[in-house]
């Protein structure tokens, strides 16, 4: 299992090898340029997933139910998402973005948990260890290779948001499906990219709901109703 700090740790040591000056960065050859770009996106990889798992605690702790006791009520803001931006000076949209993340990884270590638990018990049958794992969400890998390092916040939430939710025509076993797929190819793929694939992948799942859509909007717009002489409408 990674180790989120140690990893951390070494990533900023290898950043800070790179020294600091304009200079030093202009000294360095092309390969060493580019090596150190990568460095530095290891880094923040890093610390976009500790800002993701500590905005999924600011938003636990800012639950709605919590009232006027809620961390983000306490200090004045109608959501955490809110208190996030204004503590970070972050834009809306990255404050959005990692408590999705960080609620998602949240929610899947939770799950997860209840599921080693009911393993490791001696009193707990087949059946019951089938329940806590149907509650495993869907979105599980997602929160998994952001934990290990695999998948940027960034990719992470383009997939969240890509292939969308639950619904009557598109269920869990087909999202999953379609996130394995997409797992399997977003290591060559920028974050703008994996949000277009997972938008085209949802878009195929649900082409028989988008069909019935578009029909229906169309005989709404040429509907038309007519008012018989006996005064009811046809």
């Amino acid at each position: 299992m990674t180790n989120l700090a140690e990893d951390l740790r070494q990533a900023a040591d290898a950043v800070a090898l790179l020294r600091s000056s304009r200079a030093d960065l202009a000294a360095l050859p092309d390969a060493g340029a580019l090596a150190g770009q990568k460095r530095i996106a290891c880094a923040r990889r890093l610390l976009d997933t500790y800002a993701a798992l500590m905005a999924a605690t600011i938003a636990d702790r800012s639950r709605p139910e919590l009232g006027h006791s809620g961390l983000a009520a306490q200090q004045g803001y109608l959501s955490p998402e809110a208190l996030i931006q204004n503590w970070t000076g972050s834009s809306k949209g990255d404050a959005y973005k990692l408590v999705a993340v960080g609620t998602m990884m949240a929610d899947t270590e939770a799950a997860e948990k209840l599921v080693k638990e009911a393993l490791s018990s001696p009193d707990t049958d087949a059946a019951e260890v089938a329940e806590f794992v149907a509650k495993v969400p869907w979105h599980a890998p997602i929160a998994r290779a952001v934990t290990a390092g695999t998948l940027s916040v960034d990719a992470a939430e383009s997939i969240r948001a890509g292939l969308g939710q639950i619904d009557a025509a598109v269920t869990a076993e087909k999202l999953g499906a379609a996130l394995e797929s997409l797992l399997a190819e977003v290591s060559t793929l920028n974050a703008d990219d994996v949000f277009k694939r997972a938008r085209r992948m949802r878009n195929h799942l649900d082409e028989a709901g988008i069909a019935a859509r578009e029909k229906q909007a169309h005989d709404d717009r040429y509907l038309k109703v007519y008012r018989l002489s006996t005064g009811t409408c046809a």
